[in-house]
C-alpha cells in the first residue's frame, strides 16, 4: 500500500492501482514507451531503447521508501 495514496484510496477497489508497486510499475511503462517513442522518431537507436525497454520490463523488488527518499533527495524517482 501507499502512504500517499492510502487515505484517498486505500479502502476501495482502487487501493491495487494506486499501490507502491503499481505507481513503479507505471513510471516503468512511461519509460519504455518514451524509448519506443525515441527509437521510431530517431532521437536513440534500437538497442539502446531495447536496453531501456528490458530493463523497464524486469521485475523491481526495491524499497518504495527509499525510491521515495533517493526522489526528494535528486527530484525524481
Amino acid at each position: 500500500m501507499s502512504a500517499l495514496w492510502d487515505p484517498l484510496f486505500g479502502r476501495s477497489a482502487v487501493a491495487v492501482h494506486t499501490s507502491d508497486a503499481a505507481w513503479v510499475r507505471a513510471l516503468c511503462d512511461v519509460e519504455a514507451a518514451l524509448a519506443v517513442a525515441c527509437v521510431r522518431t530517431g532521437l536513440i537507436d534500437a538497442v539502446d531503447g531495447e536496453r531501456v525497454v528490458a530493463a523497464c520490463a524486469a521485475s523491481w523488488d526495491g524499497d518504495p521508501a527509499a525510491l521515495g527518499a533517493s526522489a526528494a533527495a535528486d527530484g525524481n524517482p
